[in-house]
Formats: structure tokens, C-alpha cells, sequence
């Protein structure tokens, strides 16, 4: 057995074999990951998250060494004890990871989680409850419908803080080939190389620590399938209530939304038996929804089945939560931010995936998380903190014109009319072309259509495939 820390230590070494990892390539290219020890190299696995390693005469074992506690639940009297409570947690959150050999910086996007952060590092340092250190934020100001400047200038104001704007970078060919080499993994999603020149200069300033609002959005936001605890517990009135709520959020954020449609998916299939979803699929010719272009051997080569979750808890709710927790896709993610940033010399921190902070946010009832908006408790405990018209905002930013941006730069389109993808089987290169080709025109014409019918469809998919193409003339 060889270990590292990085997957080109180990591919310096000739004893391991260079050969892809075709079911690994299969997740990329569905964008479905099922598995967290699984590298794009198939003799070279991770060591999964949670996880120690013993090597020894017997063998190597492998051992869990954290998971969430089962079906835990709170229950305050009042929406101002479960602010108390989740501000106190939220202040030792943030407060451990403000030591740092030089300057902190954070990601400043305007958004109430990397404004949350921010405020509560600068209400601490007021307090003289953390050590005084220079200190800058780092904002990325993009066109409309990400623009967030309005969000930023309030923060900046609020709390005089020292605000870096670099513009932000549009990945070009030679920046992912590059990435690709350097890693020897896929390149960045646009959306977060758009941050770049942030890491460039923040590794100018001396930054050392960078403060990430990550974990927000996955344990605060709200799930879907509360709708169907609602339905189990026959609370219809508040089922109506919910359901009007996501309308009026669909409308601020401007996608379509059936709420019959979210009633059938999230309310009523979580209630059947998973045998009889599988035999509705098969009637319906939804098995396996997938790109065009994915070749059907790479599939039947690969499976398709999805690990199992453990369900360790007492509300479906719950079990989504839960199902975020073990999610490979998120490792993937933390993995790519860690690899950038340690690159530019800095280590991310992220607050909100504080094991105390994760453990209470999904012990919490879902009115906390989401009720007339999302992120209940969390507005509720920054209160004074942040600018109201921060605190109180309804809109987020959309990043989806990046992506579109990203894979019409000069070079993107010719990967594919020699691809190493299709001389590997793994992709129908006229398909794939035609879907990208058609992709960029209905952007062109429209900007940004949502769901399946827009051309925002296999977007992420798309992208995968421009960094499988890479990678692949990169190892092989």
C-alpha cells in the first residue's frame, strides 16, 4: 500500500498503474456521484471523510470515527431560544477559526451566510473576544443576475471593512488544461474559478486563513421533503401554507414551479414503496434520466445504483438532511476548494460546518429552517448584526451565465470533434456536439432558461464533459 496527500505523489510512484475509473467517469458525466472513496484513477481510492485508516500485520481497516446523531430533536418554546441557542454556537464557530499566523480574510458576497460570518468575526474582535488581526473581505462584482453590490456596500459600511474587489476571471483553455495538470482532476466549475484573482491576491495580502460561508445553504435552507411529514401527520392547513411559500420563492427568484408537481415528487413519492417507484419508472421510461451524448455501454459498465443511506432518523425531513451529510458530491466540492487554496497558500475554513453547528441545525424543527422564508433561526440570531436590508433579503445571486460563458472561450468547442472521450467509448461525440451547439444558441437568444426545458438542462453535465476531455489527454 502507497499513501499521500495528494493524488500526484502517488502517480510519481511506478508501481501504480495509470487506468481510468470508468464508473467514477460515469458519475461525472450524469453528475451523480455514489461513492466517496472512489478517485477518477481506478487503483487509487480516498481515504473517505469521517474515517481513520489502521495499516498493520493483519491488514488495513478501515473506521468511522464520526457520524450524526440519530433523530435528534430540539424543541424551544420560542423562536428567540433557538436564536440564543444558535447564536452562542455560531460565535465559538466563528471564533475558532480566527487564529491565524497572518491576515483572515473572507468571501464577501453580499449573501446572508458570508455576511453572517463576517459580521459575527468583526462583533467578536469588537468584544476583545478574539485576538485583533488584519482582516479583509473579498468580493467578486458580476453583471446582473448575480450582482450583489448593493448587499456588499451594506456590509462594508456597516462594519468599515476593508474591501478587496478584484474582477473576476472567466476560465479560459490554457487556465483548465493547467488545472488539469496540476491536480490531475477535472478543472474548477466556472462559478468557483470566478474567484481566482481572489486567491491570487489574497495570497499577495498575507492571508493565511479564509473564512467560506459553505454549509448555509445545506443545513439551513430547508428540505423538500418536509412536505411529506406534513402529509404523514395530517397537517394539511400547513402543507397549503408551505406549498404557497415556495410559489411567492419561485417568483422572487424567477424559475418555473408546479406546486402540484412538488406535491407528486416531494410529498407523495417519499410515502411509496421503493419497488413501486421503480416499477412507475419503468412504465414511464424514467429509469435512468441521462445525457444524450453518455454511451449506454460506459453506463452498463459502470451501474447505476446509488449507495445506500443508513436511515438513522425520525423524520423524512431528516433523512435529507442526513443524506446531504453523506453526500460524495459535497467531499468532491471541499476537496477542489482545499486544493485551490492551498495552492495559493491559505487553508478555507467554513463556520457553518462546525460539527456542533451541523448537529443542531438538523435537530431543529423545520419552521426554524424554513417557514414564510428560508433560514429562519439564522435571521433571527443576527438581529442588530447585519444590515437589515441584508438581513431581510428575499433574492439570490445566479451564477448559471458562467458556465455558459466558460464553455464558449475560444478552444472549448474543438475538444470534442477529435474527443478522446469518444475514442474511449464513453461518449457519442455528434450528439454531444449538437447539445452543446444548441446549448450556446438558446443562451444567446434567451440568456437563462431554467429546468429541464431551458437550456440550463445538463449544464453541469456539459461542463463535466469539457473536463473529462482534459483529463483524459492529459493521463492518457
Amino acid at each position: 500500500m502507497i499513501c499521500a496527500s495528494d493524488v500526484g505523489a502517488l502517480l510519481g510512484d511506478p508501481r501504480v498503474p495509470h487506468q481510468p475509473n470508468e464508473a467514477v467517469a460515469a458519475d461525472y458525466l450524469l453528475d451523480s456521484h455514489r461513492g466517496r472513496a472512489g478517485t477518477l484513477f481506478k487503483h487509487i481510492m480516498r481515504l473517505e471523510p469521517a474515517h481513520y485508516m489502521v495499516v498493520d500485520a493483519a491488514g488495513v481497516k478501515l473506521r468511522r470515527y464520526y457520524d450524526l446523531p440519530p433523530g435528534a430533536e430540539l424543541r424551544y418554546r420560542s423562536d428567540d431560544d433557538y436564536a440564543a441557542h444558535f447564536s452562542a454556537l455560531f460565535k465559538d464557530a466563528v471564533r475558532a477559526r480566527l487564529r491565524s499566523a497572518g491576515a483572515v480574510g473572507a468571501y464577501l458576497s453580499g449573501g446572508l451566510d458570508s455576511s453572517s460570518i463576517v459580521a459575527m468575526a468583526q462583533a467578536l474582535y469588537r468584544e476583545g473576544a478574539a485576538p485583533r488581526i488584519r482582516f479583509e473581505t473579498y468580493s467578486m462584482i458580476l453583471p446582473p443576475p448575480a450582482d450583489e453590490r448593493e448587499f456588499i456596500d451594506a456590509m462594508v459600511s456597516r462594519w468599515e471593512l476593508s474591501s478587496n474587489r478584484p474582477p473576476p476571471l472567466t476560465p479560459s483553455l490554457p487556465f483548465l488544461i493547467d488545472q488539469v495538470h496540476r491536480f490531475h482532476g477535472l478543472p474548477e466549475y466556472p462559478n468557483a474559478a470566478l474567484a481566482f484573482p481572489i486567491r491570487q491576491l489574497a495570497h499577495e495580502q498575507g492571508v493565511r486563513v479564509m473564512l467560506d460561508g459553505r454549509g448555509g445553504d445545506e443545513w439551513l435552507q430547508g428540505t423538500r421533503a418536509h412536505l411529506a411529514d406534513l402529509i404523514t401527520r395530517l397537517r394539511l392547513v400547513a402543507l397549503v401554507k408551505r406549498l404557497r411559500v415556495q410559489i411567492e420563492q419561485a417568483r422572487i427568484y424567477g424559475f418555473p414551479f408546479s406546486p402540484w408537481r412538488e406535491l407528486l415528487g416531494n410529498g407523495i413519492k417519499p410515502l411509496l414503496p421503493p419497488a413501486l417507484i421503480a416499477a412507475l419508472r419503468r412504465a414511464l421510461g424514467r429509469e435512468h434520466p441521462k445525457p444524450p451524448w453518455i454511451d449506454a455501454g460506459l453506463l452498463r459498465r459502470a451501474g447505476l445504483h446509488k449507495d445506500d443511506q443508513r436511515d438513522r432518523t425520525r423524520s423524512f425531513a431528516q433523512r435529507e438532511l442526513y443524506e446531504t451529510f453523506a453526500d460524495p458530491y459535497l467531499a468532491i466540492v471541499h476537496e477542489c476548494e482545499e486544493r485551490s487554496a492551498a495552492w495559493a497558500g491559505f487553508e478555507v475554513r467554513t463556520p457553518f460546518n462546525d460539527r456542533r453547528l451541523v448537529e443542531f441545525c438538523c435537530a431543529l424543527p423545520e419552521d426554524q429552517r424554513r417557514a414564510t422564508r428560508i433560514k429562519v433561526v439564522l435571521r433571527n440570531a443576527m438581529r442588530g448584526l447585519l444590515p437589515e436590508s441584508v438581513r431581510e433579503r428575499t433574492g439570490k445571486a445566479e451564477f448559471s451565465a458562467c458556465f455558459f460563458e466558460a464553455l464558449r472561450a475560444p478552444g472549448i468547442a474543438e475538444l470534442f470533434e477529435q474527443s478522446r472521450l469518444a475514442e474511449v467509448g464513453w461518449i457519442d461525440p455528434r450528439s454531444l456536439i449538437e447539445h452543446y451547439n444548441e446549448t450556446l444558441r438558446s443562451y444567446a437568444v434567451d440568456n437563462i432558461t431554467y429546468g429541464p426545458a431551458g437550456n440550463t438542462q445538463h449544464l453541469w453535465r456539459l461542463w463535466n464533459a469539457v473536463g473529462l476531455e482534459l483529463w483524459l489527454r492529459s493521463e492518457f
